[in-house]
């Protein structure tokens, strides 16, 4: 049984075939979740870049100069109404900065409990381990209304988390701007709608939109009870508008800017790899 005291890193979720992408060997393609490969012991891997959206940034913005007071993982935007970059606005990317460790979530379930120690199982390989949550993670694993069903990554427990990476590089782009290389390190040419390596910036394209072109819900509180506040969706292209969709506004804004992160994987124990 492991007793399980975080720790800190930076949670990274995927969808399943992304995250298969991540665990997939790029020498022998098999999947392995053990690091190295436990199959050739290669230290490569077919995804090692990924890209999220910069939530909540203007479409017409501009990256621009950063102040000397800004981290390595923080970046300054400018209203494009101010050329003269006179009030830089701090965005900071919430995947951490180069050296930053990741924790990758993935689908699990509690299968047991007994007073915080829990029996996990995990989706992509059924693999069953017992660790004890945090006191703070157990009072929310019995508060729970099925707490033993099968359950999203993004509601993982940070004590669950098993697999590990690296962040190697962060930086901003618009994501019309990724190349064929950074399409191939990102696994988007892994999308059955075009061939492997044929065309990866297509490919890339195809999974975007497949992601984010459909409307995504916002949500505020209001009198403790959340509710649906807007509607957001961030297409590869097309054009800048809002829209209504089941009675609320929907923000579309295409070719957004991003995180383009590198990672690489890393073991559990060591987080410098």
């Amino acid at each position: 049984m492991t007793i399980n005291t975080p720790t800190p890193f930076h949670r990274l979720g995927f969808t399943e075939p992304m995250l298969q992408a991540v665990l997939t060997c790029a020498k022998c393609g098999k999947l392995s979740i053990p690091f190295p490969c436990e199959h050739c012991g290669s230290t490569e891997f077919v995804k090692s870049q990924t890209r999220r959206v910069i939530r909540d940034l203007p479409s017409d913005w501009i990256e621009g100069k950063r102040p000397a007071s800004y981290g390595p993982a923080d970046f300054a935007f400018y209203d494009f109404g101010d050329p003269v970059g006179t009030y830089p606005t701090l965005y900071r990317c919430p995947h951490g900065a180069p050296g930053a460790r990741l924790g990758l979530t993935e689908t699990y379930r509690i299968i047991e409990a007994n007073a915080g120690v829990v029996v996990c199982e995990y989706k992509l390989d059924g693999a069953q381990t017992m660790i004890g949550l945090t006191d703070a993670e157990a009072v929310k694993f019995y508060a729970r209304k099925k707490p033993l069903a099968w359950t999203p990554g993004r509601f993982m427990y940070n004590s669950l988390v098993r697999l590990f990476a690296e962040n190697t590089r962060v930086r901003v782009e618009r994501v019309q701007d990724i190349s064929e290389e950074d399409a191939l390190a990102d696994g988007g040419w892994t999308y059955a709608a075009c061939p492997a390596h044929k065309a990866p910036v297509l490919s890339f394209h195809l999974l975007w939109d497949s992601l984010h072109a459909n409307p995504k819900p916002r949500y505020r509180t209001i009198n403790g009870r959340k509710t649906i506040d807007h509607y957001v969706s961030h297409p590869w292209d097309g054009e800048a508008e809002t829209r209504e969709h089941r009675g609320k506004p929907w923000i579309i804004t295409p070719n957004p800017h991003v995180w383009p992160i590198d990672f690489k994987r890393i073991t559990a124990e060591n987080p410098n790899g």
